[in-house]
C-alpha cells in the first residue's frame, strides 16, 4: 500500500484523535471506573469519588474573601464530586443561604457541573458562630427548600438533608418524623431527589427509613470522634446501603491545629507512610468502611490542595492492595 504525503497527514491526525480520546478516558473514567476507588451514594446508582468538599467554612463565623472563596470552590468542583452546603452557613439569619450564593457563582460556568453534586440542608436557623434555632416544621421546611432552589439555580436538589432534629428542651411529639414526612412530599413533588438526615440516633435513622428511602446520614467522625462506628450508626448504614457523610474529619476549625501534635495519628501516619497528619487522618477514615464519605472543609487553597491528594494516595492503595 502506498502512502501520500496526504494519507500521512489524515493517519497522523487520526492517531492523534485517539491519543487525546484515551487521555481524556484515563484521567476522567478510568481511575474513576475502579469501584474500590469510588463510592456509591447510598444506592443511588451514583458513584463519587470517596471525598467531598465542606463549603460551610467559606460561609460561617467569618466570610472568606469572595474571591478567594470562588477560586476554592472552582477547585473543589475540579477534584471532587460532592459539594456540601446549608442555607445556614452564613453569619446570622439576616444573609441565610450566603454559601448557597457563593457556590452558585461557580456551579453554572463549570465544566464539571453535570458531575457535581450539591447537596444542602434545611431546619437550622443561624444566630451567630455557636448559637443555632431549630424549625423543622412542614412549613419552614418548604420555604427552605423553596427558597435554596433559586439560590443555587437549579429545578431540583439532588440531596436534601434535614439538618437537625429538634433538640431543644421538649420538642412537640412527633416533630422529627412530621419533618421526614415533609421531605418525603417534597421529594414526591421533585423539589428534591433523595433525602438524607444530620446529626441523628440509630433510632433516628430507623425511624426516618419507615417514612422514606434514606440516601445518607451525615454526622460527625473522625479520627478523633469514633463514636458512630462504636455504637453501630455506621455498620447499619453499610448494611441499609445508606452513604454515611462525616463531617468534621479533621476536627472542625476549632479542633483543626491540634491534629499535628497528636501522637497517636502521628504513629498512624507513620505506619502507612503518609508525611502529613491531616491527610493521614482522611487515609484512616476511607480503611474504616466503604460507605464513609469525609467532607472536609478548606478556607485556604493549600488545605484543599492537601485534603485532595488524599485521593491519589487512596487510589494507589487500592490499586496496589
Amino acid at each position: 500500500m502506498k502512502f501520500t504525503f496526504k494519507r500521512l497527514v489524515s493517519l497522523f491526525f487520526v492517531g492523534i484523535l485517539l491519543y487525546c480520546s484515551l487521555a481524556v478516558f484515563t484521567w476522567e473514567e478510568m481511575s474513576m471506573a475502579n469501584n474500590s476507588i469510588t463510592r456509591e451514594l447510598g444506592s443511588t446508582g451514583i458513584k463519587i469519588r470517596p471525598i467531598g468538599f465542606g463549603a460551610g467554612q467559606l460561609s460561617i463565623g467569618e466570610y472568606t474573601d469572595e474571591s478567594q472563596a470562588i477560586a476554592i470552590i472552582n477547585e473543589a468542583m475540579n477534584v471532587y464530586d460532592m459539594i456540601d452546603t446549608a442555607d445556614s452557613y452564613c453569619l446570622n439569619s439576616s444573609d441565610t443561604g450566603h454559601n448557597e450564593r457563593l457556590i452558585a457563582k461557580v456551579f453554572h460556568n463549570h465544566p464539571r457541573k453535570n458531575q457535581v453534586i450539591i447537596a444542602t440542608k434545611g431546619g437550622l436557623i443561624r444566630q451567630d458562630l455557636y448559637n443555632v434555632d431549630f424549625d423543622i416544621s412542614p412549613q419552614h421546611l418548604r420555604d427552605a427548600v423553596e427558597g435554596s432552589l433559586p439560590r443555587l439555580g437549579i429545578s431540583s436538589i439532588t440531596l436534601y438533608y434535614l439538618h437537625a432534629p429538634d433538640l431543644r428542651p421538649n420538642p412537640k411529639p412527633n416533630s422529627f418524623e412530621t419533618a421526614i414526612q415533609t421531605l418525603a412530599e417534597l421529594r414526591k413533588e421533585g423539589k428534591i431527589k433523595h433525602v438524607g438526615i444530620s446529626n441523628v440516633t440509630l433510632e433516628q435513622i430507623k425511624v426516618a427509613q419507615n417514612i422514606v428511602p434514606i440516601t445518607a446520614v451525615q454526622n460527625s467522625l473522625s479520627f478523633f470522634d469514633r463514636k458512630d462506628l462504636e455504637n453501630g450508626v455506621v455498620e447499619y448504614c453499610q448494611k441499609c446501603g445508606i452513604s454515611y457523610v462525616a463531617y468534621s474529619p479533621l476536627r472542625g476549625r476549632d479542633g483543626h491545629a491540634g491534629i499535628s501534635q497528636d501522637e497517636n495519628l502521628l504513629r498512624y501516619a507513620k505506619e502507612q507512610n503518609i508525611d502529613d497528619p491531616y491527610q493521614a487522618a482522611l487515609f484512616w477514615l476511607l480503611q474504616q468502611v466503604p460507605n464513609i464519605i469525609p467532607i472536609p472543609a478548606a478556607r485556604k487553597m493549600e488545605n484543599l490542595i492537601s485534603s485532595s491528594s488524599v485521593l491519589g494516595i487512596w487510589e494507589r492503595f487500592c490499586n496496589n492492595r
